[in-house]
């Protein structure tokens, strides 16, 4: 069972936005939620993710998401454990991709008991593929996340044929610790982590 101990009320929360060379990691406004969309339904951009193939049509998935991210109709001030954040460009402040910090259960090959453990996720558009601003975006989150969180790692499950997203993770010093249990969706993803102490060695 996932640690009932970790409740998202009692997490710290993380200073927004968070500020790279390039780009900015925040909370959606309502209009960039629009704009995320488009990225989570591109079949390229999600290529490794499902394809881009929405259970929902435009117009519910944005009402949603706008209903969970920005329940006041602004963007929000403060972190949201396991909302979106949008990764935005700095100077242009266009919308490339967004991010995912999260406390939730990672089923792994050959074990039954499901551990909560803190995850990373990156989407960026295929547009800004090759320009190394998924690696910007997964080196500023997580030394915020270690920063603010006294976590012992930080996974991130990865398509085992997305060769870029594996060469990235190992250069932030992610290891690989597995693979994803058997599920609806094939190949089983790989399992990497970030410890700590890679993290400052990185």
């Amino acid at each position: 069972m996932i640690d009932s101990l970790v409740r998202v009320s009692d997490m710290p929360t993380l200073k927004l936005p968070i500020v790279g060379d390039r780009i900015l990691i925040q909370n959606p406004s309502p209009e960039e939620i629009s704009e995320l969309y488009e990225i989570e339904s591109d079949p390229k951009t999600k290529s490794h993710l499902g394809g881009g193939h929405l259970n929902s049509q435009r117009d519910e998935w944005i009402a949603k998401m706008t209903g969970h991210c920005c329940p006041s109709g602004l963007r929000e001030k403060s972190f949201r454990p396991n909302c979106p954040l949008a990764i935005a460009l700095k100077e242009s402040r266009a919308v490339i991709g967004r991010a995912k910090l999260q406390y939730a259960a990672l089923a792994r090959e050959n074990c039954t008991d499901l551990q909560g453990e803190w995850q990373l996720e990156v989407v960026i558009s295929a547009k800004f593929w090759g320009s190394k601003l998924g690696e910007e975006t997964a080196k500023c989150l997580s030394s915020a996340a270690f920063a603010n969180y006294e976590m012992p790692a930080l996974y991130a499950v990865v398509h085992p044929e997305n060769t870029a997203s594996m060469t990235m993770a190992q250069k932030l010093g992610f290891v690989k610790d597995g693979v994803q249990a058997s599920s609806e969706v094939e190949p089983r993803h790989l399992i990497y982590k970030l410890t700590r102490q890679g993290h400052s060695n990185a």
